[in-house]
């Protein structure tokens, strides 16, 4: 994606606050909106008027996942789950389900529900050839990350343990409690990686539930960002960015504080930031400006757009970058 980045197009439409927004799927982009549908802007360039909604049930959204494989599940408000497939083809996962919960598919035929109703909140896993149960615990899970034969958990974020679930049977293999951890950020080869309130990232063996690395931020009190396919973790909270290597035990690689000027940036979330291939970080902050800045050129952030009101979601296709505003417009950036 180009640098000095200009509006392209801009639409107009309607648009669920909490439930619409954007989400990336390596080259591929979704757009979802529960008063449209589903539409793969990876398939739709430039961004036209003509919208092709793909859309097979009532989609009032409970949740949806990217999980496995890439393939969004989706689950409506009439208990219906259904994939969306790479070929924009649809599979019905399981129908008939009651309650509020999130559904997530962990592994091609295995399915796993978060139920979230008050006095039952339980995970509960299914064979989705068989139908059948394969395992239920009791509790909610506030993070939740699969990784190859495993479910990581943490029921209590701030206070832990960590858990790791045998995902096929759901029986503990391991805890590991640290005080107040934030975050389950990702898998590196055989480390989990979590993010800890006032310390930093710290790195956790799957399989001997170990501490085997650990990344000091003291500058950032709660270390939440993004991570890109070099498993470098992009930190920006508007004030200051940290790009840090989760490879090995974990090392930061450049770190740069913006200057303070008028424009901005305030405060921004670090999780909703995008980095780009060439090395690029694109975020916005509470202030609805979007910026980019590059770790291997320090210095102060480029300001991309102001939006005219709340930013509810930003990603990127097809080398645009694509803008989602509670007041209803869509804009593309190329």
């Amino acid at each position: 994606m180009k640098e000095g980045l200009s509006l392209f197009k801009s639409l107009s439409m309607k648009v669920h606050p909490s439930q619409s927004r954007l989400m990336g799927l390596g080259n591929r982009l979704l757009f979802i909106n529960p008063l449209i549908g589903l539409v793969d802007i990876g398939q739709e360039f430039p961004l036209t008027e003509d919208l092709q909604p793909w859309r097979r049930v009532p989609l009032n959204f409970d949740s949806i996942t990217p999980a496995y494989d890439q393939q969004p599940t989706v689950a409506s408000s009439r208990g219906t789950i259904f994939c969306w497939m790479s070929n924009n083809e649809i599979r019905i996962l399981k129908q008939g389900v009651r309650g509020s919960f999130v559904a997530d598919r962990i592994a091609e035929k295995q399915l796993v529900l978060r139920f979230m109703g008050e006095g039952n909140r339980k995970m509960v896993s299914y064979d989705l050839e068989t139908e059948k149960v394969l395992w239920e615990r009791q509790g909610l899970p506030l993070a939740f990350l699969p990784a190859p034969g495993n479910l990581l958990v943490i029921e209590q974020l701030g206070v832990g343990p960590l858990l790791c679930l045998d995902s096929l049977t759901g029986v503990e293999k391991w805890r590991f409690s640290i005080p107040k951890i934030i975050d389950l950020l990702g898998v590196v080869g055989e480390k989990i990686w979590i993010s800890v309130k006032g310390l930093g990232l710290v790195a956790v063996n799957i399989h001997s539930a170990e501490k085997a690395g650990m990344i000091n931020l003291p500058d950032i009190s709660v270390p939440r960002g993004v991570i890109d396919d070099r498993a470098y973790i992009h930190l920006c909270n508007g004030i200051r960015y940290i790009m840090a290597s989760l490879n090995d035990e974990g090392e930061v690689l450049t770190a740069t504080e913006f200057e303070q000027r008028p424009e901005g940036p305030g405060m921004a979330s670090g999780i909703h930031a995008l980095p780009i291939k060439d090395g690029r970080l694109i975020f916005f902050d509470q202030d609805n400006n979007i910026f980019e800045v590059s770790p291997h050129k320090p210095g102060h952030p480029n300001r991309i757009w102001h939006a005219g009101s709340q930013i509810v979601s930003i990603g990127i296709a097809n080398e645009s970058l694509y803008v989602l505003e509670k007041s209803g417009l869509f804009l593309q950036f190329g």
